[in-house]
């Protein structure tokens, strides 16, 4: 049994290493709030929370006991990233792809009876916007690559000039819809 003392992520991983399931607890704790908040705002309910909650818990977990994890954020960040690219491939897969980007206000959604006209729609503005940001927007969006491994990947100088990047092509693409298109055309 954990006490409520507050636990290091060092600490967590090896009781999640050494088995003891009340780690999984705590983490569950932990994490509940930001992933319920994750699926509320992005189409889904209360069942679909809590179902991306214990997938990315199971996940965590079978990543952590993998001796060569190395944990590069917080643990609970970490759960949260699975969740968010489960979440992303679940409405990928049901036609419902929602990006959405905190920084702006940029809301591009994909139904079922229009995928094929929004999703045309979408790649003319993606390819109007440059191929760094289109590459940048891709990686996280698509492949749902954090900021640090975006940073490696395209060579910049580390995650915050990354993230800075994907502001500048999230306004830069939301100016392009904005120009072409009405509300209407992506409903």
């Amino acid at each position: 049994m954990i006490d409520n003392k507050q636990l290091s992520d060092d600490e967590l991983i090896s009781m999640i290493r050494s088995g003891r399931q009340a780690a999984l607890l705590r983490l569950y704790k932990m994490s509940k709030e930001s992933v319920r908040n994750l699926i509320l705002k992005n189409q889904g309910n209360e069942m679909d929370a809590e179902d991306m909650l214990q997938e990315s818990l199971i996940i965590t977990w079978q990543k952590v006991i993998e001796p060569e994890f190395k944990l590069s954020a917080k643990l609970t960040t970490f759960v949260y990233a699975v969740a968010r690219n489960l979440w992303l491939a679940r409405l990928r897969k049901n036609g419902r792809l929602v990006l959405m980007d905190d920084d702006s206000k940029l809301t591009v959604q994909v139904e079922e009876h229009g995928e094929r006209m929004d999703m045309k729609l979408v790649r003319v503005c993606m390819d109007e916007i440059g191929q760094t940001c289109k590459q940048l927007l891709g990686y996280f969006y698509f492949d749902g690559f954090a900021m640090d491994k975006i940073a490696k990947l395209m060579d910049f100088a580390n995650s915050d000039t990354a993230k800075a990047k994907k502001y500048q092509c999230m306004k830069k693409l939301e100016a392009i819809v904005k120009a072409k298109y009405t509300k209407q055309d992506l409903l």
